[in-house]
Protein backbone atom coordinates (compact mmCIF):
# COMPACT_ATOMS: atom_id res chain seq x y z
CA UNK A 1 0.00 0.00 0.00
CA UNK A 2 3.00 2.65 0.45
CA UNK A 3 4.37 1.32 -2.46
CA UNK A 4 1.33 2.34 -4.67
CA UNK A 5 1.06 5.89 -2.60
CA UNK A 6 4.42 6.60 -3.29
CA UNK A 7 3.77 5.86 -6.76
CA UNK A 8 0.91 7.86 -7.13
CA UNK A 9 2.40 10.63 -5.36
CA UNK A 10 4.98 10.31 -8.18
CA UNK A 11 2.39 10.66 -10.91
CA UNK A 12 0.60 13.49 -8.80
CA UNK A 13 3.56 15.71 -9.16
CA UNK A 14 4.10 14.33 -12.98
CA UNK A 15 0.62 14.50 -14.57
CA UNK A 16 -1.85 15.81 -12.38
CA UNK A 17 -1.78 19.60 -10.51
CA UNK A 18 -2.62 19.06 -7.41
CA UNK A 19 -1.98 22.23 -4.77
CA UNK A 20 -1.30 19.96 -1.62
CA UNK A 21 0.91 16.87 -2.98
CA UNK A 22 1.50 15.66 0.93
CA UNK A 23 -2.41 15.24 1.25
CA UNK A 24 -2.71 11.44 2.04
CA UNK A 25 -5.52 9.05 -0.09
CA UNK A 26 -7.33 6.24 0.87
CA UNK A 27 -6.89 4.14 -2.46
CA UNK A 28 -6.06 4.75 -5.94
CA UNK A 29 -9.01 5.48 -7.21
CA UNK A 30 -9.45 8.10 -4.86
CA UNK A 31 -6.52 10.17 -6.34
CA UNK A 32 -7.50 9.54 -9.90
CA UNK A 33 -11.01 11.44 -9.69
CA UNK A 34 -8.95 13.22 -7.53
CA UNK A 35 -6.85 14.50 -10.76
CA UNK A 36 -9.83 14.12 -13.15
CA UNK A 37 -11.75 16.76 -11.12
CA UNK A 38 -8.49 18.95 -11.29
CA UNK A 39 -8.20 18.77 -14.77
CA UNK A 40 -12.14 19.59 -15.27
CA UNK A 41 -12.07 22.75 -13.37
CA UNK A 42 -9.55 24.07 -15.14
CA UNK A 43 -11.13 22.96 -18.83
CA UNK A 44 -14.23 24.99 -17.66
CA UNK A 45 -12.28 27.70 -16.65
CA UNK A 46 -10.67 27.73 -19.94
CA UNK A 47 -14.13 27.32 -21.59
CA UNK A 48 -15.86 30.51 -19.72
CA UNK A 49 -13.08 32.88 -20.60
CA UNK A 50 -13.52 31.66 -24.33
CA UNK A 51 -17.48 32.24 -24.00
CA UNK A 52 -17.05 35.44 -22.71
CA UNK A 53 -13.78 36.49 -25.18
CA UNK A 54 -17.18 35.50 -28.11
CA UNK A 55 -19.79 37.49 -26.32
CA UNK A 56 -17.22 40.21 -26.18
CA UNK A 57 -16.58 40.00 -29.84
CA UNK A 58 -20.45 39.83 -30.53
CA UNK A 59 -21.55 42.78 -28.93
CA UNK A 60 -18.63 44.72 -30.81
CA UNK A 61 -20.12 43.17 -33.98
CA UNK A 62 -23.41 43.87 -33.56
CA UNK A 63 -22.64 47.48 -32.33
CA UNK A 64 -20.88 48.43 -35.84
CA UNK A 65 -23.52 46.59 -37.64
CA UNK A 66 -26.11 48.90 -36.07
CA UNK A 67 -24.15 51.48 -37.00
CA UNK A 68 -23.72 51.20 -40.14
CA UNK A 69 -27.60 49.96 -41.16
CA UNK A 70 -28.26 53.34 -39.75
CA UNK A 71 -26.33 55.26 -41.74
CA UNK A 72 -26.49 53.76 -45.04
CA UNK A 73 -30.60 52.91 -44.73
CA UNK A 74 -31.49 55.20 -47.39
CA UNK A 75 -29.01 53.29 -50.24
CA UNK A 76 -29.08 49.65 -48.55
CA UNK A 77 -31.00 46.86 -48.90
CA UNK A 78 -31.77 45.11 -44.75
CA UNK A 79 -33.33 41.65 -44.64
CA UNK A 80 -36.68 41.74 -43.85
CA UNK A 81 -36.46 38.92 -40.69
CA UNK A 82 -35.84 41.15 -37.56
CA UNK A 83 -33.99 38.79 -35.75
CA UNK A 84 -30.71 38.62 -38.15
CA UNK A 85 -30.12 41.74 -38.82
CA UNK A 86 -27.66 40.52 -41.60
CA UNK A 87 -27.38 43.51 -44.76
CA UNK A 88 -27.35 41.37 -48.33
CA UNK A 89 -24.35 42.46 -50.78
CA UNK A 90 -24.09 42.02 -54.21
CA UNK A 91 -21.17 40.56 -55.80
CA UNK A 92 -19.61 43.68 -57.95
CA UNK A 93 -16.99 41.96 -59.51
CA UNK A 94 -19.40 39.94 -61.99
CA UNK A 95 -20.88 42.76 -64.55
CA UNK A 96 -24.48 41.09 -65.50
CA UNK A 97 -25.70 42.02 -69.19
CA UNK A 98 -29.19 42.42 -68.30
CA UNK A 99 -30.43 45.68 -68.68
CA UNK A 100 -32.06 46.86 -65.55
CA UNK A 101 -35.71 47.65 -66.57
CA UNK A 102 -36.46 50.09 -63.91
CA UNK A 103 -35.61 53.35 -65.73
CA UNK A 104 -34.78 56.90 -64.82
CA UNK A 105 -37.23 59.45 -66.25
CA UNK A 106 -36.00 61.45 -69.04
CA UNK A 107 -36.64 65.23 -68.67
CA UNK A 108 -38.58 66.95 -71.29
CA UNK A 109 -38.26 70.59 -71.65
CA UNK A 110 -41.98 71.95 -72.67
CA UNK A 111 -42.15 74.00 -76.46
CA UNK A 112 -43.64 76.85 -76.12
CA UNK A 113 -45.09 79.20 -79.03
CA UNK A 114 -42.30 82.41 -79.41
CA UNK A 115 -43.68 84.32 -81.99
CA UNK A 116 -47.14 85.39 -82.31
CA UNK A 117 -49.29 85.14 -85.56
CA UNK A 118 -49.14 87.56 -88.06
CA UNK A 119 -52.10 89.75 -87.74
CA UNK A 120 -52.35 90.32 -91.79
CA UNK A 121 -52.45 86.69 -92.55
CA UNK A 122 -56.21 86.42 -92.65
CA UNK A 123 -56.06 89.81 -95.05
CA UNK A 124 -53.58 87.86 -97.42
CA UNK A 125 -55.73 85.21 -97.67
CA UNK A 126 -58.76 86.77 -98.61
CA UNK A 127 -57.28 89.03 -101.22
CA UNK A 128 -59.27 88.96 -104.51
CA UNK A 129 -57.72 86.10 -107.45
CA UNK A 130 -56.30 88.62 -109.57
CA UNK A 131 -54.48 90.25 -106.99
CA UNK A 132 -53.40 87.24 -105.31
CA UNK A 133 -51.68 86.60 -109.55
CA UNK A 134 -50.45 89.85 -109.97
CA UNK A 135 -47.95 89.65 -106.60
CA UNK A 136 -47.05 85.67 -107.66
CA UNK A 137 -46.15 87.29 -111.22
CA UNK A 138 -43.83 90.09 -109.51
CA UNK A 139 -42.51 87.43 -107.29
CA UNK A 140 -41.42 85.16 -110.33
CA UNK A 141 -40.12 88.19 -112.42
CA UNK A 142 -37.91 89.56 -109.28
CA UNK A 143 -36.20 86.08 -108.87
CA UNK A 144 -35.47 85.91 -112.43
CA UNK A 145 -33.75 89.36 -112.76
CA UNK A 146 -31.82 87.86 -109.58
CA UNK A 147 -30.96 85.13 -111.30
CA UNK A 148 -29.47 86.40 -114.37
CA UNK A 149 -27.81 89.15 -112.42
CA UNK A 150 -25.95 86.40 -110.07
CA UNK A 151 -25.24 84.04 -113.91
CA UNK A 152 -23.77 87.62 -115.04
CA UNK A 153 -21.27 88.49 -111.59
CA UNK A 154 -20.64 84.43 -111.19
CA UNK A 155 -17.38 84.00 -112.85
CA UNK A 156 -17.48 80.23 -114.71
CA UNK A 157 -15.53 77.49 -113.44
CA UNK A 158 -12.35 76.83 -115.26
CA UNK A 159 -10.72 73.62 -115.61
CA UNK A 160 -7.45 72.94 -114.50
CA UNK A 161 -4.68 71.55 -117.63
CA UNK A 162 -3.08 68.38 -115.97
CA UNK A 163 0.43 67.62 -116.69
CA UNK A 164 1.24 64.02 -115.94
CA UNK A 165 5.23 63.38 -115.26
CA UNK A 166 6.14 59.60 -115.34
CA UNK A 167 9.61 58.79 -115.39
CA UNK A 168 12.69 56.51 -114.23
CA UNK A 169 14.76 57.67 -110.89
CA UNK A 170 15.67 60.50 -113.32
CA UNK A 171 12.23 62.16 -112.18
CA UNK A 172 12.22 62.17 -108.64
CA UNK A 173 11.68 66.05 -107.24
CA UNK A 174 10.66 66.97 -110.51
CA UNK A 175 7.20 67.08 -110.46
CA UNK A 176 7.19 69.68 -107.59
CA UNK A 177 9.59 71.98 -108.96
CA UNK A 178 8.07 71.75 -112.19
CA UNK A 179 4.49 73.16 -110.23
CA UNK A 180 6.61 76.24 -108.92
CA UNK A 181 7.52 77.65 -112.91
CA UNK A 182 4.27 76.96 -114.04
CA UNK A 183 1.21 79.35 -113.25
CA UNK A 184 -1.99 78.28 -111.24
CA UNK A 185 -4.01 77.16 -114.34
CA UNK A 186 -1.91 73.87 -114.87
CA UNK A 187 -2.04 70.72 -112.23
CA UNK A 188 1.24 68.96 -112.25
CA UNK A 189 1.56 65.17 -110.79
CA UNK A 190 4.26 62.89 -110.77
CA UNK A 191 4.83 59.45 -110.88
CA UNK A 192 8.33 57.88 -110.23
CA UNK A 193 9.30 54.17 -111.37
CA UNK A 194 13.06 54.09 -110.36
CA UNK A 195 14.69 51.22 -112.31
CA UNK A 196 11.94 51.04 -114.65
CA UNK A 197 12.04 50.43 -118.40
CA UNK A 198 10.05 52.05 -120.99
CA UNK A 199 7.79 48.75 -121.78
CA UNK A 200 6.50 49.90 -117.49
CA UNK A 201 6.43 53.51 -117.79
CA UNK A 202 4.43 53.39 -121.28
CA UNK A 203 2.22 50.63 -119.40
CA UNK A 204 1.02 53.12 -116.61
CA UNK A 205 0.93 56.18 -118.90
CA UNK A 206 -1.60 54.25 -121.08
CA UNK A 207 -3.78 53.31 -117.56
CA UNK A 208 -3.29 57.05 -116.26
CA UNK A 209 -3.72 58.88 -119.77
CA UNK A 210 -7.16 56.86 -120.82
CA UNK A 211 -9.52 59.94 -120.53
CA UNK A 212 -7.25 63.03 -121.21
CA UNK A 213 -7.81 64.81 -124.34
CA UNK A 214 -5.87 67.56 -126.55
CA UNK A 215 -5.58 70.23 -123.29
CA UNK A 216 -3.36 67.67 -121.28
CA UNK A 217 -0.23 66.49 -121.35
CA UNK A 218 2.02 63.71 -120.46
CA UNK A 219 5.69 63.43 -119.73
CA UNK A 220 7.41 60.39 -120.67
CA UNK A 221 11.41 60.11 -118.82
CA UNK A 222 12.83 56.65 -119.48
CA UNK A 223 15.64 55.19 -121.42
CA UNK A 224 18.65 54.67 -119.35
CA UNK A 225 17.88 51.21 -118.06
CA UNK A 226 17.08 50.27 -121.47
CA UNK A 227 19.85 51.09 -122.90
CA UNK A 228 22.11 49.63 -119.92
CA UNK A 229 20.09 45.74 -121.03
CA UNK A 230 21.18 47.04 -124.83
CA UNK A 231 17.52 47.13 -125.24
CA UNK A 232 17.03 50.82 -127.04
CA UNK A 233 15.09 48.91 -129.81
CA UNK A 234 12.40 47.54 -127.44
CA UNK A 235 12.37 51.01 -125.70
CA UNK A 236 11.90 52.54 -128.88
CA UNK A 237 8.99 50.35 -130.14
CA UNK A 238 7.17 50.77 -126.88
CA UNK A 239 7.29 54.47 -127.12
CA UNK A 240 5.88 54.56 -130.83
CA UNK A 241 2.79 52.12 -129.36
CA UNK A 242 2.41 54.71 -127.05
CA UNK A 243 2.25 57.94 -129.16
CA UNK A 244 0.23 55.89 -131.37
CA UNK A 245 -3.11 54.74 -129.11
CA UNK A 246 -2.86 58.63 -127.68
CA UNK A 247 -2.62 60.94 -130.80
CA UNK A 248 -5.55 62.82 -128.82
CA UNK A 249 -3.11 63.71 -126.05
CA UNK A 250 0.14 65.88 -125.96
CA UNK A 251 3.05 64.00 -125.60
CA UNK A 252 6.39 65.31 -124.31
CA UNK A 253 9.33 62.80 -124.07
CA UNK A 254 13.07 63.64 -122.59
CA UNK A 255 16.30 61.97 -124.21
CA UNK A 256 18.02 60.03 -122.64
CA UNK A 257 20.97 61.70 -120.41
CA UNK A 258 24.70 61.09 -121.14
CA UNK A 259 26.30 59.22 -118.55
CA UNK A 260 29.24 61.16 -116.89
CA UNK A 261 30.54 58.54 -115.08
CA UNK A 262 31.86 56.39 -117.99
CA UNK A 263 34.32 57.57 -121.13
CA UNK A 264 32.40 59.53 -123.90
CA UNK A 265 33.75 56.93 -126.32
CA UNK A 266 32.14 53.54 -124.22
CA UNK A 267 29.56 51.86 -125.38
CA UNK A 268 26.88 52.91 -123.57
CA UNK A 269 27.49 56.43 -124.55
CA UNK A 270 27.09 55.48 -127.84
CA UNK A 271 24.42 53.50 -127.53
CA UNK A 272 22.41 57.03 -125.93
CA UNK A 273 23.20 58.99 -129.32
CA UNK A 274 22.04 56.04 -131.04
CA UNK A 275 18.88 56.14 -129.03
CA UNK A 276 18.58 60.02 -129.00
CA UNK A 277 18.71 60.47 -132.91
CA UNK A 278 16.50 57.57 -133.46
CA UNK A 279 14.16 59.06 -131.14
CA UNK A 280 13.95 61.84 -133.32
CA UNK A 281 13.61 60.37 -136.56
CA UNK A 282 10.80 58.08 -135.16
CA UNK A 283 8.78 61.15 -133.42
CA UNK A 284 9.73 63.64 -136.38
CA UNK A 285 6.11 63.44 -138.08
CA UNK A 286 3.61 63.16 -134.90
CA UNK A 287 2.20 66.13 -134.36
CA UNK A 288 1.66 65.49 -131.06
CA UNK A 289 4.85 65.04 -129.65
CA UNK A 290 7.39 67.06 -128.36
CA UNK A 291 11.15 65.96 -127.61
CA UNK A 292 12.86 67.44 -124.92
CA UNK A 293 16.49 67.91 -125.27
CA UNK A 294 18.55 67.73 -122.68
CA UNK A 295 21.00 70.42 -122.69
CA UNK A 296 23.17 69.10 -119.28
CA UNK A 297 27.04 69.27 -118.59
CA UNK A 298 28.94 67.69 -115.76
CA UNK A 299 28.89 70.03 -113.08
CA UNK A 300 24.89 69.35 -113.07
CA UNK A 301 25.28 65.73 -112.72
CA UNK A 302 26.47 64.09 -109.02
CA UNK A 303 29.23 63.08 -108.53
CA UNK A 304 28.86 59.24 -109.84
CA UNK A 305 27.66 60.96 -113.13
CA UNK A 306 24.49 59.40 -113.52
CA UNK A 307 21.39 60.71 -112.22
CA UNK A 308 20.77 64.75 -111.88
CA UNK A 309 21.72 67.27 -108.86
CA UNK A 310 19.68 70.13 -107.64
CA UNK A 311 20.91 72.43 -109.93
CA UNK A 312 20.74 69.90 -113.24
CA UNK A 313 17.04 69.42 -111.90
CA UNK A 314 15.67 72.99 -111.76
CA UNK A 315 17.92 73.79 -115.03
CA UNK A 316 15.52 70.77 -116.65
CA UNK A 317 12.30 71.79 -115.04
CA UNK A 318 12.96 75.21 -116.67
CA UNK A 319 13.24 73.73 -120.47
CA UNK A 320 9.90 71.40 -119.16
CA UNK A 321 7.84 74.66 -117.99
CA UNK A 322 9.08 76.48 -121.54
CA UNK A 323 7.84 73.75 -123.77
CA UNK A 324 4.60 73.20 -122.17
CA UNK A 325 4.05 76.87 -121.85
CA UNK A 326 4.54 77.05 -125.83
CA UNK A 327 2.60 74.02 -126.61
CA UNK A 328 -0.23 75.44 -124.37
CA UNK A 329 -0.63 79.24 -125.84
CA UNK A 330 -3.35 80.28 -126.96
CA UNK A 331 -3.24 80.59 -131.24
CA UNK A 332 -4.57 83.76 -132.19
CA UNK A 333 -6.19 83.02 -135.84
CA UNK A 334 -6.51 85.84 -137.80
CA UNK A 335 -8.24 86.21 -140.96
CA UNK A 336 -6.91 86.17 -144.29
CA UNK A 337 -6.72 89.70 -145.99
CA UNK A 338 -6.45 90.89 -149.53
CA UNK A 339 -6.00 93.69 -150.98
CA UNK A 340 -9.01 95.53 -152.86
CA UNK A 341 -9.43 95.72 -156.41
CA UNK A 342 -11.07 98.37 -157.77
CA UNK A 343 -13.37 96.48 -161.08
CA UNK A 344 -15.98 98.98 -160.81
CA UNK A 345 -15.99 102.82 -161.89
CA UNK A 346 -18.38 103.59 -159.20
CA UNK A 347 -17.52 105.40 -156.27
CA UNK A 348 -20.72 105.18 -154.86
CA UNK A 349 -19.82 101.00 -154.36
CA UNK A 350 -16.34 102.38 -152.19
CA UNK A 351 -17.78 104.83 -150.14
CA UNK A 352 -20.58 101.90 -149.19
CA UNK A 353 -17.68 99.80 -147.52
CA UNK A 354 -18.16 100.15 -143.63
CA UNK A 355 -15.49 102.81 -141.85
CA UNK A 356 -14.00 99.62 -139.81
CA UNK A 357 -12.70 97.87 -143.08
CA UNK A 358 -10.12 100.47 -144.69
CA UNK A 359 -10.25 101.33 -148.28
CA UNK A 360 -7.44 99.45 -148.97
CA UNK A 361 -7.29 96.05 -147.57
CA UNK A 362 -10.93 93.56 -146.71
CA UNK A 363 -11.40 90.34 -144.99
CA UNK A 364 -12.22 87.73 -147.34
CA UNK A 365 -14.92 85.76 -146.27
Amino acid sequence: MTEGLSSDSELATKNCKIRDVNQPFRCNSCFKYKCEMEELTEELITMKKIIQLLEEELNTYKGLTSARTSNDRSTSHVSSNPINDWEVVTDKSRKSNRTTVEQLPIPVTPITKCFNALHNLQNDLELPSNIQNHHIKNHHMKKNIFLKHNKAISSPVRRKTKILLIGDSHTHGCASELKKYLSPKYEVTGTIMPGSRIQNITKLAKNETARFSNTEAVIIWGGSNDINRNEKMKGLKYLNDFVNQRKNTNVMIVTAPHRHGLLITSCINNEVQIFNRKLHKIMKNKDNVRILNLETIREDFTQHGLHLNAAGKIKVVKLMSQKISQLFEAKKKHSIILKWVATHKDSSLINSIPKVISEDHVCSH
